[in-house]
């Protein structure tokens, strides 16, 4: 995950980015105080089969302004834009389809889309779309008079998400598995009708809304079927809700109709409204709503339920709390005087197998109103070298009871990765109901990976570039160097500090759909040649010397490199050369022992420095180790020259005293 707070112009580009974090689970965060940021060439992928209650999982989550949004591949997840800035967002690609990003836009339709984003827009049509695994199917903020038909919205954590948007209309599509159906706020008069709204967390969820027409969904298998908070003026009419926690569920909510509805095996409570007031009936004879498992009696009619005869609504209301009741509950389901029909239902809502697999969907039909005729299925939307069958094909369901068909959906190697929708139909005579159900198919070859460098050959340094391609997008890479743990790298990467010898590597990755795969083993060898010789000791046969005397200078000098090698060897006594000797070929790491003669003859006398020198090998870089000093020899006069010179004085004084004495 990718965090970004309080920043300008940050560049996002070339990773593979992966939803994690705590209550935000994100493959990247730009937060409100960010300006200008750029999300570029990455793969954001999301590996979960189904999102989770307990986190929201974005791709990108897009609070801030004036932000780029360019060449990024979304799996299994998608852009969340939370402003009303202008972005730029192009040319990225949700599950293979693209990233419709429309700002400011008017009277247009929108199809074979992965993920829509409507901002500003107006009279704008979204229509038989296959929206899932997306992060969020459709978004709308200031988008006004426009309609949602006939989507199949599967699997994200927003199905349709609204602010700001009124006058528009959500019809007909399939809204499953998401955490949040549709999330609408701060709006107006807008419709959701003739919806299969299930296994959501929140079926429709409005807020802070006016006027709002929720009518003829079916609403099974969430935990809250409808949730209003602050809302008023809205109407609640002809749902089948069944089997929520909550049926509808008011929160600061006041002056709306519910009414015609049936509620069924509410797990917690068909309806729930605390101390607020709303409207539960459309007053007699039209009566109020179905509340399974109310039972009364039958026995009166009128607007007083005192007149005898019976009249389909019981004869006592049906109490929610003591602000909210039910005047007129209706004995059976609405409508009272329904045709004989039958629903299609399919369990589950969505898929996931492997190119070359088999998965199954239950198919249930079920008789209303005493339909008992034969239903044939059918099904639509499979993609190339994938086959269905049912069994049975033909079903007759019991009179108002269910039957069971299996759908078993089959795909051979060759089926292409993608996310279908699948559209399951049931035909008896003019009378058809269809279902859409989601198939995902993820590719299970691995990815392809060629090792550029090294290459199997002997290189002479010890930093060697690490260069591969891979075939497709990843969500891992990594190498493992001579079978060691492998290390984590996000693309083409440097080996460095590599010791002498034979060595190998492989590259491995993990791509979008799960599937590792790993490069050939290369075998390479290092050999990088080290030219180093050093002067190691230097020590005289003495330290104070006559002149003309013979001084042996011991010398000890090592080869410290890796190879053979012929050099000089000098010594000096101060700047003048006493003697150059050449070593043939000393070994690697081999230490010799060198004589040197200093004849001192013709040498003034004085102080002299003794010091040794290896001649500089081409390649050698650590120089400063040829060079090594003794230390002082002092030239001194010889002795017999230092007793000659009193016995010559004494000598002249001696024959001057002598002829002093013949004078006189």
């Amino acid at each position: 995950m990718v965090e970004v707070r309080s920043s300008t112009a940050v560049l996002i580009k070339g990773f593979t980015l992966i939803p994690l974090g705590s209550g935000i689970e994100a493959g990247a965060y730009i937060w409100g105080d960010c300006d200008n940021c750029t999300v570029i060439d990455n793969v954001i992928a999301n590996f979960s089969e189904k999102v989770s209650y307990a986190g929201n999982q974005y791709g990108i989550r897009l609070d801030g302004t004036n932000c780029k949004i360019v060449n990024n591949t979304f799996v299994n997840d998608g852009l969340v834009v939370l402003s009303f800035s202008s972005h730029i967002v192009s040319n990225n690609t949700v599950n293979g389809k693209p990233l419709v990003y429309l700002h400011s836009m008017s009277n247009s339709t929108i199809d074979g889309a992965g993920e829509v984003i409507l901002i500003n827009c107006n009279n704008m049509q979204v229509k038989d779309n296959n929206l899932s695994y997306a992060t969020v199917g459709v978004e709308l903020w200031g988008t006004n008079n426009s309609c949602i038909i006939g989507n199949n919205i599967t699997n994200n954590t927003y199905g349709i998400i609204g602010g700001y948007s009124s006058n528009n209309s959500i019809i007909e599509n399939s809204i499953v598995d998401n955490i949040y159906g549709t999330d609408t706020g701060y709006a107006s008069n807008n419709n959701f009708i003739k919806n299969n709204m299930s296994n959501n967390f929140v079926g429709v969820y409005v807020y802070s809304c006016l006027n709002s027409n929720i009518g003829k969904n079916d609403l099974r298998n969430n935990e809250y079927g409808v949730y209003a908070y602050l809302c008023s003026n809205s109407n609640v009419t002809e749902n089948d809700l069944r089997n929520n926690g909550y049926g509808v569920y008011w929160y600061g909510s006041s002056n709306n109709k519910v009414c015609h509805n049936n509620f069924r095996d509410s797990v917690y409570t068909h309806a729930y409204s605390e101390d607020n007031v709303q409207t539960w009936d459309d007053g007699y004879p039209s009566g109020g709503n179905y509340w399974s498992g109310y039972i009364n009696e039958d026995l009166k009619e009128g607007p007083n339920q005192d007149i005898n005869g019976s009249d389909g609504i019981w004869d006592k209301p049906y109490i929610i709390n003591d602000y909210n009741k039910d005047r007129y509950p209706f004995v059976n389901p609405w409508p009272p005087t329904a045709e004989p029909d039958f629903e299609v239902s399919v369990t589950p809502a969505s898929r996931a197998i492997y190119s070359g697999q088999s998965t199954d969907y239950t198919v249930n039909i079920t008789s209303l109103n005493g339909f008992n005729s034969c239903v044939s299925l059918s099904l639509s939307g499979l993609p190339a070298n994938a086959s269905h069958t049912f069994a049975p094909e033909q079903i007759t369901p019991p009179t108002n009871g269910t039957a069971q068909s299996i759908l078993q959906v089959s795909t051979e190697l060759s089926a292409v990765p993608g996310i279908y929708s699948l559209s399951i139909t049931g035909s008896s005579n003019e009378t058809t109901h269809s279902m859409n159900v989601t198939l995902k198919i993820m590719e299970s070859i691995p990815p392809v990976i060629d090792i550029v460098s090294p290459e199997n050959t002997t290189y002479s340094t010890s930093t060697i570039p690490l260069t591969f391609t891979i075939n497709e997008p990843t969500s891992w890479i990594g190498y493992s160097l001579d079978g060691q743990a492998n290390v984590t790298i996000t693309g083409n990467a440097t080996l460095t500090g590599l010791d002498n010898g034979t060595h190998n590597i492989t590259v491995y990755a993990i791509d979008i759909f799960g599937n590792t795969g790993s490069s050939n083993t290369v075998y390479f060898t290092v050999l990088v040649i080290v030219h180093d010789v050093t002067v190691l000791s230097v020590n005289s046969s003495s330290n104070e010397v006559d002149e003309g005397d013979l001084v042996n200078i011991t010398v000890v000098v090592r080869n410290n490199g890796n190879v053979a090698e012929t050099f000089n060897v000098t010594a000096f006594a101060n700047d003048t050369i006493i003697q150059t000797q050449t070593i043939l070929d000393l070994g690697p790491y081999t230490e010799t022992n060198l004589t040197f003669t200093w004849n001192t003859t013709g040498f003034a006398l004085g102080n002299y420095i003794v010091k040794v020198e290896t001649s500089t090998i081409p390649g050698e870089t650590h120089v400063t180790d040829n060079i090594k000093i003794y230390g002082t020899v002092n030239m001194i006069p010889e002795l017999t020259s230092l007793f000659f010179i009193p016995l010559l004085l004494t000598a002249i004084l001696t024959l001057i005293h002598r002829k002093g004495r013949n004078a006189k």
